[in-house]
């Protein structure tokens, strides 16, 4: 592999490569800005959707808790006329 040498760099290369740095953390600045703009939004987007899962599942769980207590009232109300029923035939038939 043949060896490079290189020559030293001039001011102009200098002033060169510094402008391009400037430019550089300029555009950096800039996406960056961006970026935490891109990522408030996305945080009040993920807000939103949170509040309103949060709403849906208040809703279905009240809901599940309506249908749980109706088909309990519907149980024990046959549970205590088929005692009743027994306690019944019991004291008429048995004694």
């Amino acid at each position: 592999m043949p060896e490079v040498q290189s020559a030293p760099a001039t001011k102009d290369d200098i002033t060169e490569i510094k402008l391009l740095i400037g430019d550089f953390k300029t555009e950096l600045k800039l996406e960056i800005a961006h970026m935490r703009t891109d990522m408030a939004q996305m945080k009040g987007d993920l807000k939103t959707e949170i509040a309103q899962m949060r709403g849906e599942l208040t809703a279905l769980i009240s809901e599940s808790k309506a249908d749980m207590i109706k088909w309990m009232f519907i149980f024990w109300a046959g549970q205590m006329v088929i005692t009743w029923g027994f306690v019944y035939l019991f004291i008429k038939h048995g004694a």
